[in-house]
């Protein structure tokens, strides 16, 4: 018996992402290549141009120098979204930032609440400032 379908398999609908998942999934994303040290993902989820992206350029040269002096160098980076406000193509969002660099056996961690603001740019979120 053919049903509704003609005889042809059903395909569930996929949701479209709301914009609070493409945010959360851009800050993922974000911390997720800072951790691997891919700089060049990393920058291209920022807003070009804003002293955050200069800021995000500073940071990995010095990151990288840090590194060289160690045998054992690890970045754990991560940011646990508690909340998202959207306004149009400007948004927050509000939680933990989990920010712990490991050389060797020297541990600095500067983990806190944090905000990071985005902006919607050409259909993409992008993170404008981190603070």
């Amino acid at each position: 018996m053919v049903g509704c379908t003609d005889g042809k398999p059903t395909v569930p609908d996929i949701p479209e992402p709301t914009d609070e998942d493409l945010i959360r999934g851009v800050i993922e994303d974000f911390f997720s290549a800072s951790n691997d040290r891919k700089w060049a993902l990393v920058r291209g989820y920022c807003v070009e141009g804003t002293e955050f992206h200069e800021a995000i350029i500073a940071e990995e040269e010095e990151l990288e120098e840090w590194a060289s002096t160690c045998n054992e160098f690890v970045l754990d980076f991560s940011f646990d979204v508690s909340e998202v406000d959207i306004d149009g193509d400007e948004a927050q969002a509000y939680g933990y930032m989990t920010s712990i660099i490991t050389c060797d056996e020297e541990v600095e961690d500067e983990s806190g609440d944090a905000t990071v603001s985005l902006r919607k740019i050409d259909g993409s979120w992008k993170i404008a400032d981190i603070g």
